[in-house]
C-alpha cells in the first residue's frame, strides 16, 4: 500500500515539518525516505501503522503522544505532536484495547523469542 501524507492542515506546516538545519542524510530521511523533518517523519510512520492512529486532531493528540510514549519512550514531546495537528495519513484506526492487545502480543512474541535463543 502507498502511504499518502496530508500536511496541509498543520498549522504552520512550512515551518512544523520541515527543519532546514537538517541534512539531506539525516536519519529520518534515510530510513524513511521522506523530505520532512525527523519529527515529523516519526509521527508519521508512527500514524501510518504503529500506533493505530491515523490523524493528528485536538481531541487525541494526547492519545497519540501516550502511544508513543509506551512505543518509544522521548522519541517525540507532547508539544511536538501538539504542533502536529492536522496530520493525515492514510492508515487504519485502531480501538485503544485492540491496540494493547496487538503491542502486548507482539512483545510477548519478541521475549519468548529471545527466551529460546538462550541455548
Amino acid at each position: 500500500m502507498t502511504l499518502d501524507v496530508d500536511i496541509r492542515d498543520i498549522k504552520n506546516h512550512d515551518t512544523v515539518c520541515f527543519d532546514k538545519e537538517e541534512k539531506d542524510d539525516s536519519v529520518g530521511r534515510r530510513l524513511v525516505g521522506l523530505p520532512y523533518s525527523d519529527v515529523t517523519n516519526y509521527l508519521i510512520i508512527g500514524c501510518a501503522g504503529s500506533i493505530g492512529i491515523p490523524e493528528i486532531t485536538e481531541e487525541n493528540y494526547r492519545q497519540v503522544f501516550a502511544r508513543h510514549q509506551f512505543l518509544q519512550k522521548d522519541m517525540v514531546t507532547l508539544e511536538q505532536v501538539k504542533a502536529h495537528i492536522g496530520l493525515k495519513v492514510n492508515g487504519s484506526f485502531e480501538q485503544l484495547t485492540s491496540w494493547r492487545n496487538r503491542i502486548a502480543r507482539s512483545k510477548w512474541c519478541d521475549i519468548v523469542y529471545e527466551i529460546d535463543k538462550i541455548k
